[in-house]
């Protein structure tokens, strides 16, 4: 399906107006969140961070057994790939690690801002002197 708010209001008068979507808060879903919202369509936001437990999830539905071990560091990386799966669910595990991927990207940009931000203002240098005040909860308090 394309990405067509034409095609997409077709749709949701197919389903005659008592619908409801679950939509994940990832690259590009404001414009659609924003025609929901315009169709009076009830709208439920998942969060990306959710995403890691698809993985599970997907490994899960295989019969592999992943223990405690962090999947996305280096060492669960190197599990994932030596893992014997069917291609459809190889493929899907890729697709996720790579949205994973960007989440990390997207989160160590803020993260860097975030840093800079509170280097350039003395009160977040004060603040972070009281134990359990990090850069963000400093930032939070002087915004």
């Amino acid at each position: 399906m394309t990405n067509d708010p034409e095609a997409l209001r077709a749709i949701f008068v197919e389903l005659g107006g008592e619908a409801r979507v679950a939509l994940e808060a990832a690259f590009g879903w404001e414009w659609l969140a924003d025609l929901l919202e315009d169709e009076g369509i009830e709208l439920h936001l998942a969060h990306p961070r959710q995403l890691n437990n698809r993985v599970h999830a997907l490994l899960a539905r295989r019969g592999v057994q992943q223990g405690r071990a962090e999947l996305f560091g280096p060492s669960g990386r190197r599990v994932l790939a030596g893992l014997s799966l069917p291609e459809s669910t190889r493929r899907r595990l890729e697709s996720l690690l790579a949205l994973v991927a960007d989440f990390e990207r997207e989160l160590a940009a803020v993260e860097r801002e975030i840093q800079a931000r509170a280097k350039d203002d003395p009160r977040g240098t004060v603040l972070t002197r009281i134990p359990g005040v990090g850069v963000f909860i400093a930032l939070l308090v002087i915004a």
